[in-house]
């Protein structure tokens, strides 16, 4: 499950700005997280490489999404106790990835409320962003869409960055759509390889004499 397609103009991120979702090299992001989860039961190589294919499927979902839509920047952050951290991410516009994102305000804070997709459309009208910070990192548009389970908690956010006002259109917002699913599916699959713990090997009884 996603977030509803209903674009609402609001703030860029903490990348753009620090009232939409600290998602960008902002004051209000920093750099310094590791990497998510860890499973129970798992030895440290086996979870490692679970952790890195997972790595490399998101990376190429940001990536097709950046080339899809034309953004000059796209995110993905997936949550890590009580924050939400970039766990993947391309283009110049973006956080990087381990960057922490500010989700309790501004369009990401937003988004999250309401479960849905939410749009900045022209960060120099947008009086909930950070207009300085916006400047400083070339950001003029945003997209913010919360990836969701069926129960509608979040469980990640995917969100696009450009530099010139009005640069996504419906069709864009689509194709985010799109991308959250294949990022919700790979997920999911990550999720059930965690699960699948290796059952204990069964007790021999002791021999008699």
């Amino acid at each position: 499950m996603r977030g509803s397609t209903q674009p609402e103009e609001a703030l860029p991120s903490a990348n753009a700005a620090d009232t939409t979702t600290g998602t960008g090299p902002s004051s209000s992001v920093s750099a310094s997280a590791d990497p998510a989860g860890a499973v129970g039961g798992r030895s440290n190589g086996s979870r490692g490489l679970e952790e890195t294919e997972l790595d490399s499927a998101l990376q190429l979902l940001v990536e097709r999404a950046q080339y899809i839509t034309g953004a000059t920047g796209t995110a993905l952050a997936l949550p890590q106790g009580e924050e939400m951290v970039c766990r993947a991410s391309a283009g110049a516009s973006a956080p990087a990835v381990g960057a922490r994102l500010q989700v309790r305000s501004g369009l990401t804070g937003e988004s999250i409320a309401r479960r849905q997709l939410l749009r900045c459309d022209n960060a120099e009208s947008d009086p909930r962003v950070n207009l300085e910070t916006c400047r400083a990192l070339g950001i003029a548009s945003i997209v913010v869409l919360p990836l969701l389970r069926r129960s509608g908690e979040v469980r990640g956010l995917f969100e696009l960055f450009s530099d010139h006002p009005y640069a996504f259109e419906e069709r864009d917002l689509i194709a985010l759509e799109r991308m959250a699913d294949l990022t919700l599916t790979a997920l999911d699959l990550a999720e059930q390889r965690q699960n699948l713990v290796p059952a204990p090997a069964p007790r021999r009884e002791p021999e008699r004499p």
